[in-house]
């Protein structure tokens, strides 16, 4: 370990000049010397130490700790001074002595000087803060802290949230810019991985057994990293949060950083080290410690300004010697100093934590802390006035900044209370109880009742039996298992005693505990809604029971139509084969006409009892494969297309559809057969069938060269008996497509024309991969 050098004349020095020394500095300083075989005795104790803890130098000087001090007050004390020479160095540390005001707290510190002769250390030197504002006003922020928790991220504290597995489950924005690291870089890691292996022993073997045992820590000191690797010195507080059990999920840690403070000590230390004289020792501590430090005169003016001091305000030394220092102050703390301030600093020659406000150089406010301890001569009369400022402007701000947090959440909660009451949505929130806590304006509207019927009571009350069973088989153990429920239908009653039917929705909030704390439901009216589909499917059916009754008169009428047709087509053949002599011109061609008009009649009735079958028909569902089929039909129809010179094209992407394949080979017959009845004149008939898939539908078409029609007729060619042509221009009765569409509807699927006249017509169908799984599918392919 190295040893700090210690000039001979210092050693040697008697504890006296030393004393006379102590009483030049601000803080309360003592003076503990070791006899030669380690018993320890007060040398004494300066002013500002005489005046802060009642005690004087004159009884203490000689005298044992234990002779002094209460017994456990002396032993503590006692280690302390063994652990800052089993150091060899400067030791800091914080205690809570009795005071004449009252238990205050104190940082002390330590600083050993060693015999340049024997090399033995000889003496102890001490300094003693007064902490007991700043413990207070840092146990004042944690407790704010917890409360406030959402703030968190908004503080500009370095703050960190711990799972009882020590990971990072929280850190604040502050200590992410001071430590430099990105939010993903820290959370879930290990705390000692942004401090030194030191720090991070010390928390592994220190704090956190005493943490779990005593509940919290406070002011440890660590060094933390930068992630650039600069090391910032902090004091840090943690605090274990336990659950109902006493099992510890989570620790909250504060970081206060002491970097500069650490600084001013090591400063100081060293500073001690080298000092060669009183004087020097005295005036480079002053100087060089980096602390905000002045010395006035007993007019006020100001003699001395440390360079800290110069620093931080960012003036000059010439701009501040000769000034007071009411000069630097805004208006409000001058004039508090001059009427308020400096009389009772006068009358009892310290004054301790004055809070003012100084302006920098460039105007800028900085909020100050002042202590300041008046030195007299040995007449009493005043000699000058040591001041030290603490700059506390980002501690307040973040007060200010905590209290303004705290008040927009609670402005936050009351508008969001609002809106809940006036959202139009019909809205309440169950407590732990399961009881209704909130309502919102809008339910009790669209229920009829009053808030007072309505909170504390518990949802069942409003349920109807039915719905009060549906809530215990289906919305609870949903709800327990899930933490929420989506569009539940239920039935609740009105204050009128009407049902309404509604939708519920709700989410849970589960506390520490595993239990619900909140659970936020919605309910969405759908009685109308319900009501209209209701009338929906009865006003179906019924249309279903025409369409049965159409469909079945078709086919009976259709049936009996046949006979009378048979009977005239006999009697006008054998009228044809026995007297075709003796009729004559004329009447042959009545004839005629009667057996085209018969024939006519009979396609006429064969294709509504094929309409009348495609409409009926129970639909066999199979899964068909598309290619197949449809190569199938064109090998069918091969030589229809032979006859007229024309050709089948088929191309694309096919897959296999759910579908009836007797009807579905119908369908392509009928479209193929219509592209060879239309062909144009003047060229070979073209037909082209292509398909394309995708995850839900199969889409196919079939186009041709053929004399195409006017697109206003596109949706009028699938109507029944409808010809764009004459009679005698095709054959036909105008049935084909109208079968076409009632095929392809009973597949679920849609078909569409368009043609250009001379160009060509194309059909478009689409039919889905998959029927509805909860019809299925019958026949062999089930």
């Amino acid at each position: 370990m190295e040893h700090a050098p210690l000039h001979p004349t210092l050693a040697d020095a008697p504890s006296e000049a030393i004393r006379e020394l102590l009483d030049l500095v601000a803080a309360a300083m003592f003076i503990v010397d070791i006899d030669p075989d380690g018993t320890f005795r007060f040398g004494g104790l300066n002013r500002t130490h005489e005046d802060l803890t009642g005690m004087r130098s004159a009884d203490v000087i000689g005298r044992k700790p234990e002779e002094c001090l209460p017994s456990d007050v002396a032993a503590a004390v006692t280690e302390r001074y063994r652990q800052c020479i089993a150091a060899d160095a400067a030791i800091d540390y914080r205690e809570c002595i009795e005071h004449p005001a009252g238990l205050r707290w104190w940082r002390t510190t330590l600083m050993p000087m060693r015999d340049p002769a024997s090399g033995r250390i000889i003496r102890l030197v001490g300094s003693a803060l007064d902490i007991t504002t700043e413990v207070a006003a840092q146990q004042q922020m944690e407790e704010q802290a917890r409360l406030y928790q959402e703030t968190f991220d908004r503080t500009p504290v370095m703050k960190l949230t711990l799972g009882p597995d020590r990971l990072i489950k929280r850190v604040s924005d502050y200590m992410l810019r001071r430590l430099g690291y990105g939010r993903d870089e820290m959370l879930g890691h290990l705390s000692g991985e942004f401090m030194t292996e030191e720090s991070a022993a010390r928390g592994r073997n220190q704090v956190v057994p005493q943490t779990l045992r005593d509940g919290a820590v406070h002011d440890v000191p660590y060094t933390l990293l930068t992630k650039a690797g600069a090391e910032v010195d902090v004091l840090i507080s943690v605090i274990a949060i336990r659950d109902g059990a006493g099992e510890v999920i989570e620790f909250n840690l504060v970081a206060l950083e002491i970097t500069e403070l650490n600084r001013a000590n090591m400063a100081l230390a060293a500073t001690v080290a080298r000092l060669d004289d009183a004087q020097r020792l005295n005036q480079e501590i002053y100087d060089s410690t980096p602390a905000m430090l002045y010395t006035v005169a007993p007019d006020r003016t100001i003699v001395r300004v440390s360079d800290h001091w110069l620093k931080v305000m960012g003036y000059d030394r010439e701009a501040v010697i000769g000034r007071t220092s009411m000069d630097f102050m805004d208006l409000p703390s001058a004039r508090y100093a001059r009427e308020e301030v400096i009389p009772r600093f006068r009358r009892e020659g310290q004054i301790t934590n004055i809070p003012y406000t100084f302006l920098k150089a460039d105007g800028t406010p900085m909020e100050v802390l002042l202590s300041s301890t008046m030195v007299y001569d040995d007449d009493g009369r005043e000699r000058r006035a040591n001041t030290v400022m603490v700059d506390v402007t980002e501690r307040n701000r973040a007060f200010r900044d905590l209290d303004r947090a705290h008040r927009e959440i609670v402005a936050q909660e009351e508008l969001e209370r609002e809106r809940y009451d006036r959202t139009p949505a019909m809205l309440y929130t169950l407590g732990p109880d399961f009881r209704i806590i909130g309502v919102s304006d809008y339910w009790l509207k669209a229920t009829g009742y009053r808030r007072d019927q309505v909170i504390g009571r518990l949802p069942f009350d409003f349920m109807t039996e039915r719905a009060m069973v549906r809530a215990r088989e289906e919305v609870i153990p949903t709800m327990l298992e899930r933490d929420r429920v989506d569009e539940i239908p239920l039935e609740l009653f009105r204050a009128d005693g009407s049902v309404m039917e509604v939708l519920l929705s709700s989410v849970g909030e589960r506390g520490e505990e595993g239990g619900f704390e909140r659970i936020f439901s919605v309910m969405r009216d759908v009685t109308e809604r319900n009501r209209a589909h209701r009338d929906l499917e009865a006003a179906y059916r019924e249309l279903e029971e025409k369409n049965q009754e159409l469909e079945h008169f078709a086919h009976i009428a259709s049936h009996d139509l046949r006979e009378p047709l048979r009977k005239v087509r006999a009697f006008a053949d054998r009228l044809r084969r026995k007297a075709a002599a003796d009729l004559g011109a004329e009447n042959l061609i009545y004839l005629e006409r009667i057996e085209s008009a018969v024939d006519r009649m009979r396609d006429l009735i064969q294709d509504l009892m094929a309409l009348s079958v495609a409409g009926s028909r129970e639909v066999l569902f199979d899964h068909v494969d598309m290619s197949t089929l449809v190569h199938h039909v064109a090998a069918d129809l091969d030589h229809a297309i032979q006859a007229v010179g024309g050709t089948v094209t088929i191309e694309g992407d096919f897959c296999a559809v759910a579908g009836d394949a007797s009807q579905l080979e119908q369908l392509f017959a009928n479209l193929v057969g219509n592209a060879l009845k239309y062909r144009a004149a003047d060229r070979p008939v073209e037909v082209r069938i292509a398909a394309r898939q995708d995850d839900r539908n199969l889409y196919l078409s079939v186009s041709d060269n053929g004399i195409g029609f006017e697109s206003d007729y596109a949706e009028r060619i699938f109507k029944p008996f409808v010809r764009l042509h004459g009679h005698g221009a095709f054959e036909g009765t105008g049935m084909g497509l109208a079968i076409c569409q009632k095929i392809v509807s009973r597949h679920n699927g849609s078909i569409s024309a368009d043609g250009r006249p001379g160009e060509g017509a194309r059909f478009r169908i689409t039919l889905p991969r998959e029927r509805p799984a909860a019809i299925g599918l019958r026949g062999p392919g089930a």
